[in-house]
């Protein structure tokens, strides 16, 4: 059974910039409070890149895990929608799609987080990925605004989980 969660991000930043910060974890990395290694270790373009990462989790709050996983992007519509998958542990399969949409100058962020596993272990991570996410997205807004010089930039989350 997958448990999800919904994020829903408007920036005040061409699509395309950010886009770019989506598209190579390496970067997407550079941003993402818990992650401290991303490498390119297959590069199949256009069908997907897949990368090994490291972090540095806390577990409620006190217990430190280093978890080591591989995950690829695949690029499903240019500019539009990003996939990334990952079989996060061997019973946890994560998907997360991203699209992207401009207005008017902004560019919204509908962030889909799936994960399937074990129900109580799925909605513990499906919490800590919220955190970290919800920080990814707080970190970026704080490098686009230093980038740009525009103090505009601003960021609007929903949530929900289904």
């Amino acid at each position: 059974m997958a448990n999800t969660l919904t994020l829903t991000d408007e920036f005040n930043v061409d699509s395309k910039l950010l886009y770019e910060q989506f598209l190579d974890l390496r970067k997407y990395g550079v941003y993402h409070p818990v992650m401290t290694n991303v490498k390119v270790i297959l590069d199949d373009t256009p069908k997907f890149i897949e990368y090994e990462i490291d972090e540095i989790v806390k577990v409620f709050g006190f217990i430190t895990i280093h978890p080591n996983y591989k995950a690829k992007v695949y690029e499903i519509e240019k500019g539009k929608h990003l996939q990334y998958t990952s079989q996060v542990k061997p019973s946890v399969f994560l998907t997360i799609d991203l699209y992207f949409s401009e207005n008017s100058g902004n560019t919204k962020v509908d962030e889909h987080i799936s994960v399937t596993g074990n129900e109580i272990i799925t909605t513990i991570f499906l919490g800590m990925l919220k955190k970290a996410h919800l920080g990814l997205f707080q970190n970026l807004k704080e490098s686009l605004r230093s980038r740009t010089g525009n103090d505009s930039v601003k960021l609007k989350l929903c949530h929900s989980y289904s």
